[in-house]
């Protein structure tokens, strides 16, 4: 694989090839993964940042499609002085937001119904 072709496509916009993003997401998720991902979280009573830190979950994901890998919009606004935004690179959910505060990830909200 020629990984500088990959970066200019990237770079430039332009659609990858399935094969290769395969490569670069790795497999998706089956549903099953998923909601055991989910019912692991939605049972204990302490947020995923902090199952994160004691070892419980492997790391944070996307509840609509189980990826991992995600990529960060970073407005370049005056007020708020911060404000970043984190998509999943499979789906495009929005999974994450800062906004003058600690990062929220949508498996911390209560009001996300799993």
């Amino acid at each position: 694989m020629n990984w500088r072709k990959v970066f200019q496509a990237i770079k430039h916009g332009d659609k990858l090839p399935r094969k290769i993003k395969k490569r670069i997401l790795g497999q998706k998720a089956t549903k099953k993964e998923i909601k055991n991902k989910l019912d692991v979280i939605s049972n204990s009573n302490i947020s995923a940042f902090e199952m994160l830190e004691e070892g419980l979950i492997d790391s944070l994901f996307c509840p609509k499609c189980g990826c991992e890998e995600s990529y960060i919009v970073d407005h370049d606004v005056a007020y708020p002085e911060i404000w970043t935004e984190s998509f999943c690179a499979r789906c495009d959910n929005k999974i994450e937001e800062q906004d003058n505060s600690p990062c929220i990830h949508v498996l911390n909200l209560k009001s996300f119904s799993f």
